[in-house]
């Protein structure tokens, strides 16, 4: 009896010990790691927590997904300084770097570079990018602004072919683009571009003065840390609507404070573009930089009612899926 109960014994252990066992190697033979063979893994990081980036962020993962790419993790620095420099100083730390690094915003771009200087890296969203030395041999990256080609074509496309232009600008920070704009400019019949420049927001109101007396009849709002002030666009944007002259820049959100359109980056395709150049930046051994290119593809903007006052007729764009209209003004 004792024998029996032995064995009884030995055989229930010996059953959970193949059981265990089995359970044990089916999970080697079926787990698939996160990163394959053959598969690349990055990581993101975000400046902040904003709208514009989390599109980004949706149109990267979705292009890497297609791509065989693992997005391993996404950082959100929260828009500091200090904290975003322990958080991406302590992923510099780590054993294993990532194979690519996507970054969104100046924030995140400037952390990366300084941390990671041989590690591939994209960015993104980086406002008047000349301005932060990013072109290093492992970076990549796509402007923040829509070409002037677009940018032109879509203001003739709206208010014709007959325009003065006129620009405030700080040599230091946008001259690069206004001299781009005025090569580009002289290839275009009956457009002119009449150039002011500014060294400080006190100088705004006698620059926009000076640009009324020259009969502009279109103005182009640069990115430009100089000129975007809470208190000059005020200014800016009265004198213009006083004046009856309709205003174009490159972000979205000047429109509803009185810009009749913008032509900016599509956000969501910023981050497949970026998921594309991801690819190819890790197809290359060598990791080396692609250079910096232009967003593919743009979203117009349009001030309806602003439209309605300065008698733009839009109607030729009412069905464009590349047209937003803002309503309210």
């Amino acid at each position: 009896m004792k024998i029996y109960n032995k064995n009884i014994y030995f055989n229930s252990i010996l059953s959970v010990i193949y059981w265990v066992t089995g359970i044990f190697v089916v999970q080697l033979l079926t787990h698939t790691p996160k990163t394959s063979a053959g598969e690349k893994s990055v990581i993101v990081i975000q400046s902040q927590n904003i709208e514009a980036y989390n599109q980004v962020v949706k149109g990267f993962k979705s292009g890497c997904k297609k791509n065989n790419i693992t997005v391993e993790k996404i950082y959100d620095l929260k828009g500091y300084p200090d904290e975003g420099k322990e958080i991406v100083t302590s992923i510099a730390k780590k054993e294993n770097h990532p194979d690519l690094i996507f970054t969104i915003g100046i924030l995140a771009t400037s952390l990366a570079k300084e941390q990671f200087p041989e590690t591939p890296i994209i960015f993104s969203m980086v406002i008047n990018y000349d301005r932060f030395d990013l072109k290093r041999p492992n970076i990549s990256g796509i402007s923040a602004e829509s070409s002037i080609e677009k940018q032109f074509h879509t203001l003739t496309e709206i208010l014709g072919d007959k325009l003065n232009i006129g620009v405030l600008y700080d040599p230091y920070k946008t001259g690069h683009s206004v001299s781009y704009a005025l090569d580009y400019s002289t290839g275009i019949r009956n457009i002119s571009i009449i150039k002011e420049e500014v060294y400080s927001t006190e100088e705004i109101s006698r620059a926009l003065k000076n640009l009324v007396q020259k009969r502009i009849n279109a103005l182009w709002l640069l990115p430009d840390s100089t000129i975007i002030t809470h208190k000059s666009l005020s200014i800016i944007f009265k004198t213009a609507l006083d004046n009856n002259i309709p205003v174009f820049c490159t972000s979205d959100s000047l429109v509803k404070y009185g810009a009749l359109f913008s032509v900016s980056a599509d956000y969501f395709n910023t981050g497949l573009q970026a998921a594309e150049i991801s690819n190819s930046v890790l197809k290359n051994s060598t990791g080396n930089s692609l250079g910096i290119v232009q967003p593919d593809d743009v979203i117009i903007t349009i001030n309806k009612k602003l439209a309605e006052k300065y008698a733009v007729d839009i109607s030729q764009l009412q069905l464009r899926k590349d047209v937003k209209w803002y309503l309210d003004n």
